[in-house]
């Protein structure tokens, strides 16, 4: 039992340590003037910069057309893989009493 709750213990400060370096990152962060607020006024005065800015992004047509399909699929994967879960946890209860019986 002890172990376990060192295990969560260990595993609830490493999330917390990963969510709040980010944040701890920004805050110490010193600005140094103001920023540019896009990259054509960082280009505008310099022709060979201008050269090498990519064109606008634009999102191809049968992205959003994926996202639900994939979304579904990830819904039933995870569903599944608990299901199975749950059938299988009877067996490893009764592989621990019977291991716990052999010592």
């Amino acid at each position: 039992m002890s172990k376990r709750l060192v295990g969560v213990l260990l595993i609830l400060l490493l999330g917390m340590v990963a969510l709040a370096g980010p944040a701890l990152a920004v805050e110490g962060a010193t600005e140094e003037g103001p920023a540019p607020s896009s990259i054509d006024e960082v280009v505008a005065d310099n022709d060979t910069a201008r050269e090498f800015v990519p064109e606008p992004y634009q999102q191809p047509t049968w992205f959003p057309a994926l996202r639900l399909p994939l979304m579904l699929i990830a819904v039933l994967v995870t569903l599944a893989v608990l299901f199975a879960f749950l059938l299988w946890q009877p067996r490893f209860a009764q592989e621990r009493k019977e291991k716990s019986r052999r010592r």
